[in-house]
């Protein structure tokens, strides 16, 4: 089981919350002021997120955030690929007895 964020399915849950946090980019208004958010994925399971003040760059207490984890299924195209795999399997080794019995 993977989980979705945006379009992508990630594999682990670190995955979804790295994802996460790349996409939590600084924000503000860029005025006197502005407060900026940073987010760093942990391994805990979670999302650290702090707030920063634009204008003398002191940061803000941080808190730990859990980003809503949406399931999917990873391996759909690997099953797909695993399925014609073993069918090429199959068709190779009923091929060797079709000739091995041609030739007996």
């Amino acid at each position: 089981m993977g989980y979705k964020y945006q379009t992508v399915c990630h594999d682990t849950l670190y995955d979804f919350h790295v994802a996460f946090a790349q996409s939590c980019h600084a924000s503000g208004s860029g005025q006197l002021g502005a407060i900026y958010l940073s987010c760093t994925a942990d391994s805990g399971g979670y999302v650290v997120m702090q707030s920063y003040n634009a204008s003398n760059g002191t940061p803000g207490t941080a808190w730990n955030y859990t980003p809503q984890a949406i399931p999917c299924e990873v391996s759909l195209t690997n099953q797909t690929g695993f399925m014609w795999e073993l069918a090429l399997i199959l068709i190779a080794g009923f091929s060797i007895r079709a000739i091995i019995k041609a030739f007996q």
